[in-house]
């Protein structure tokens, strides 16, 4: 279990180890926020087919095997990444590690629940949920450090050590057994949403858009911090948006040890709602230039991010038996990064005609509407549950 757990930070890490260089491609290259936002999403465009045939693979060849696939291609991305010398390069290196994370992110849950016993189902969860979301945040406090303070190629050393780690995991891998059930170890490959029907409304209408929503927020503050921070805050200090970034995504791993609200459903309206007021609190300081109110904002969102991602994973695991939680949850990741594209390339596009403070003033206020949305058709599925 050790050595899944190394794979999944790993595999984490190298997520987004690459978002605190954004600014120095944008001035290498001469790229625009619509560019810079198209780097961000080319990730997401790319994860999304592989996390479609991701699930149904592993149930031919086992979860391990795609998750093999899943490290293979995250070290390709580094080399891509480590090398880049056009923009061309810098796209395939973010496709490269989009299509990594969409081989390993259902199937590697589904393969730390493989080697995990029944009753710890909601443990491994909540573990694989603070893991990753720990991982996310390390990689641009990483890079974001290592660019402003190495005196050496910091271009390239993050890659660098991300090719070793990840050489490693796949080594560590490779010493695991793979544990499949007795049945359905030989079964077709076929695509399917696979929610099973007695959930579908529950997921479709309330797990789904939740994770969704706190997906396209972290994905446009992933994608346009750097910029944020030094056209906004007029900070030149490129570490400052890696710790922010870290402050919101192992923020949120760390909210997910608060163990109240203890109800799911409770905890993921509490965590919208928290989203909501920690993207306000961002937008403001934007346009009082405060950057103690930012810090604040990151913080709240992380644990409005926390909750809801912790939140809508433990309620879609408890939706099928295990057998079944690779394709379950490849579906979960496929609503959650959908939620990375269109809202944050949409931002990067109204940022490149209106100017970003607007832009993302903007994408504020439709994302508050669609989580208040969320939140009172979640009380209505609840009363409606409860009154069967």
């Amino acid at each position: 279990m050790k050595r899944i757990l190394f794979t999944i930070i790993a595999m984490a890490v190298n997520t987004n180890l690459s978002v605190p260089f954004f600014p120095l491609y944008e001035n290498a290259f001469h790229l625009n926020n619509v560019i810079v936002t198209g780097l961000f999403v080319i990730y997401s465009i790319c994860l999304l087919p592989v996390l479609l045939i991701a699930g149904p693979l592993a149930d031919v060849w086992g979860n391990k095997k795609v998750v093999f696939i899943g490290l293979g291609l995250a070290i390709l991305s580094t080399i891509f990444f480590a090398e880049a010398t056009n923009i061309s390069l810098l796209y395939l290196a973010r496709a490269s590690a989009g299509m990594a994370s969409g081989a390993f992110m259902g199937t590697g849950t589904a393969l730390l629940l493989r080697h995990s016993s029944q009753n710890q189902t909601a443990h491994v969860l909540t573990l694989f949920s603070i893991v990753t979301m720990l991982g996310f945040g390390l990689g641009p406090a990483i890079s974001g450090i290592i660019i402003q303070y190495s005196p050496l190629s910091p271009v390239k050393i993050p890659y660098q050590i991300m090719f070793i780690v990840l050489s490693i995991s796949m080594l560590l891998l490779a010493s695991i057994r793979e544990r499949r059930e007795s049945t359905g170890d030989r079964r077709r490959f076929q695509i399917s949403m696979g929610v099973p029907s007695s959930h579908r409304t529950l997921f479709w209408a309330f797990a789904a858009p939740s994770v969704f929503t706190a997906f396209a927020l972290n994905g446009t503050v992933l994608a346009l911090m750097p910029t944020y921070v030094r056209t906004v805050m007029h900070s030149t200090n490129l570490a400052v948006s890696g710790m922010l970034l870290f402050i919101l995504l192992s923020g949120g791993a760390l909210a997910q040890l608060i163990p109240l609200p203890g109800d799911m459903i409770r905890r993921i309206q509490a965590g919208v709602l928290l989203l909501l007021v920690g993207t306000w609190c961002m937008l403001m300081a934007g346009t009082m230039i405060n950057i103690e109110l930012l810090w604040l904002g990151m913080g709240v969102q992380a644990v409005g991010c926390g909750w809801t991602f912790q939140g809508s994973m433990k309620l879609t695991g408890s939706m099928a038996p295990v057998s079944e939680r690779a394709r379950l949850l490849s579906i979960f990741y496929i609503a959650a990064y959908s939620g990375m594209i269109l809202p944050t390339l949409g931002v990067g596009i109204l940022s490149f005609y209106w100017g970003l403070m607007p832009a993302l003033l903007t994408f504020g206020a439709i994302v508050t509407s669609i989580g208040i949305v969320i939140v009172l058709n979640s009380i209505r599925l609840r009363m409606v549950t409860q009154a069967m």
